[in-house]
């Protein structure tokens, strides 16, 4: 399952009362971030998001969840988006809307299977 850990992040509750939401366009793919949902025990995040590259429409939840002192993003596992790099990209655009929001934040681990882009790595 794809994933990434963000350290030095600010806690679940500061990210969910200014969701990191928007529209990311690549010459590869469109990722959209809609709408973030808190659960009832403000333990873990949803993120709604749609993914088009080429042909492919997908929508599925992307998860936040406090993990090691940072956080981690991963796909709902309720959900299963075909694992595409436009799917995996959208985990990293995730990430890269809190970094440029929280800059101290750094990527200590993913298994994405591509390149970070270069707002992760820096």
């Amino acid at each position: 399952m794809p994933h990434l850990l963000l350290s030095g992040t600010p806690p679940l509750n500061e990210l969910w009362e200014r969701p990191v939401l928007g529209v990311d366009r690549t010459p590869d793919w469109i990722v959209k971030t809609l709408q973030a949902f808190l659960s009832a025990d403000r333990a873990s995040m949803l993120v709604e998001c749609a993914v088009v590259e080429g042909y492919l429409h997908q929508s599925f939840l992307a998860q936040l969840i406090p993990k090691e002192g940072g956080l981690l993003i991963r796909l709902y596992p309720g959900t299963a988006p075909e694992k595409t790099d436009g799917v995996r990209y959208c985990l990293a655009s995730i990430a890269m809307a809190i970094r440029a929001r929280y800059p101290r934040s750094t990527v200590a681990r993913h298994n994405l299977g591509i390149p970070l882009p270069a707002a992760l790595t820096g």
